[in-house]
């Protein structure tokens, strides 16, 4: 737990201490921390870890032609595989990859990078301990937003479809390239936000996913469309809050393309988050838009004049993502993040997954 604790505390000296000078050398300190308590983690992260591991460590044993892995990840475990078949140096370097990824395209694209950075850090950084093949999509994805960014579109496209091959769920990111540059209308945002409505509240959602699935071949698609439950409260104050405070600022979003583009992706995370209000899992989508999210957020801050305005803004956000973190930390798995343990300790974490362990 103090870990963890160790990294927000840092995470929040960044964001409100305003002597730069420090903050260098905070900024490095905490980026590597961050990266070593993620890599060096011994098996936290649920089911999920279990599987990848066992199957990195088998890789190059056995036939696995009938891994229901996309093939650049099996290609990914296979070249680290020739390095080192430990699965603790898979994790290392996976990490590095997914948070390395991150920090850099924060850092050379957030008009505030610190403000970003908390923000990434309280939403993702214990999601990736557990989503390895989709984080690695999302690295990706990452590139290809930078390119997009940069007006080269061909690039752009084709680093997605390497997304999509370590995890089929990028495809949601490829056909927003085409149309990053639109502008978008209140009137036409709005209409966009009934449809998603009615595929959220009605069978009509469940039925379209389960027939792509089955077209797809993908048992595991048609069951997550089935995964359907109870109105979630949380995703539909998200979901509807930002919407709201982006479409505030959509005409000064549209002053430069770039700018045009992060306010389509932040409308297009809104639009996913919104799909996902009674089934959980199709939030899973919304992640390849939340380095708009982590984007876009600094700028309204500072298309906030008012001075008082701009600090409820900013404790707002503060609080909120924090929320956000410790949400994770205590009810992912019921707490199974605690305790912290790295793999050159030596005791019984009693995770509730260890049953698992295949060695």
């Amino acid at each position: 737990m103090i870990e963890y604790l160790l990294l927000m505390s840092l995470a929040i000296i960044l964001f409100f201490n305003p002597n730069s000078g420090k903050k260098k050398i905070l900024n490095i300190v905490f980026i590597c921390l961050a990266i070593f308590l993620a890599g060096f983690r011994d098996m936290i992260g649920g089911y999920d870890v279990y599987i990848y591991a066992e199957v990195y460590e088998s890789i190059l044993r056995f036939d696995n032609s009938n891994l229901s892995f996309e093939p650049f990840f099996i290609i990914y475990y296979e070249i680290l595989n020739f390095i080192n078949g430990d699965r603790h140096f898979m994790f290392f370097i996976t990490s590095l990859i997914i948070l390395g990824s991150y920090f850099y395209f924060i850092k050379k694209l957030s008009v505030w990078f610190y403000f970003s950075l908390y923000i990434f850090f309280c939403k993702f950084y214990l999601i990736f301990f557990v989503y390895l093949r989709q984080g690695m999509a999302i690295s990706f994805v990452l590139f290809s937003f930078y390119f997009l960014l940069k007006h080269k579109k061909i690039k752009a496209v084709l680093l997605a479809i390497t997304a999509i091959l370590f995890h089929k769920s990028a495809f949601i990111f490829l056909p927003f390239i085409f149309v990053a540059n639109l502008k978008l209308s209140k009137i036409g945002i709005f209409f966009l936000v009934v449809l998603l409505c009615v595929f959220s509240f009605s069978p009509l959602g469940e039925v379209i996913f389960s027939s792509v699935g089955n077209s797809l071949g993908q048992v595991k698609y048609v069951n997550y469309a089935k995964s359907s439950a109870v109105l979630n409260f949380f995703y539909v104050f998200e979901g509807f809050s930002l919407l709201a405070l982006i479409s505030h600022y959509k005409e000064k979003f549209n002053f430069n393309i770039q700018y045009r583009i992060i306010f389509n992706g932040i409308i297009v995370y809104c639009l996913l988050v919104i799909l996902g209000i009674t089934n959980a899992t199709l939030i899973r989508l919304s992640w390849y838009y939340f380095m708009f999210i982590c984007l876009g957020l600094p700028i309204i801050y500072f298309f906030i004049h008012d001075i008082k305005l701009r600090k409820t803004f900013k404790i707002v956000i503060f609080v909120y993502y924090l929320f956000l973190f410790f949400r994770l930390l205590f009810l992912f798995d019921s707490g199974d993040f605690m305790p912290y343990k790295n793999i050159f300790q030596d005791f019984d974490r009693n995770g509730i997954w260890e049953f698992r362990e295949y060695r």
